[in-house]
């Protein structure tokens, strides 16, 4: 992932595409989700078809 904005003002969010895990074989890529104000803070993983939906659906909202 990017690293955190150096200003202090930022209310954003990262986004990356996270590979599949070699571990189990049939684990789709996933988006990968955290706050820039704490890049060691949790991270919220979903499907990129789930996420594609869920950025329609937010951007469909106005």
């Amino acid at each position: 992932m990017p690293e955190a904005p150096t200003h202090s003002n930022c209310d954003c969010v990262e986004i990356a595409e996270a590979p599949a895990t070699a571990a189990i074989a049939e684990a789709p890529a996933t988006a990968a989700v955290r706050g820039s104000r704490i890049p060691a803070g949790p991270i919220l993983r979903a499907e990129l078809a789930a996420f594609s939906t869920f950025l329609r659906w937010t951007t469909a909202a106005g």
